[in-house]
């Protein structure tokens, strides 16, 4: 596909979902921490769609563009319709030894052998 770069890459896009008690800025940097070892990093809130979460999802869409982390909110999980990309997640190359802790314990392993084999 790349004829100048030799290898295999692949994404790892890891979410930080909060329900919409938990709605803060304190999300964003839980997603930070994890994209440590991920290519992209989101944020998906519940919210519940009222003037009141205004200036929090101001504060929260602030911070996650100065961070390179993505935001998605959803006034209602079960419906694909309600959901809306706010901010756009940095795409950054993690170390690779972190990327492959983070595979190692949180891929199940049937899917660490198709993902070794895909790598191959």
């Amino acid at each position: 596909m790349f004829p100048f770069l030799p290898g295999k890459f692949f994404d790892l896009i890891t979410f930080e979902i909060k329900p919409r008690w938990a709605v803060d800025v304190t999300a964003v940097y839980e997603a930070l921490a994890h994209r440590r070892a991920a290519t992209q990093s989101y944020v998906w809130l519940h919210c519940q769609g009222g003037d009141q979460e205004v200036e929090v999802l101001r504060r929260i869409k602030e911070e996650a563009e100065r961070h390179g982390i993505g935001v998605i909110t959803a006034t209602d999980p079960a419906d694909y319709d309600t959901w809306e990309t706010i901010a756009e997640p940095a795409r950054v190359e993690p170390d690779p030894e972190s990327l492959n802790e983070f595979i190692a314990l949180q891929v199940t392993d049937g899917a660490k052998e198709e993902l070794a084999a895909w790598v191959r």
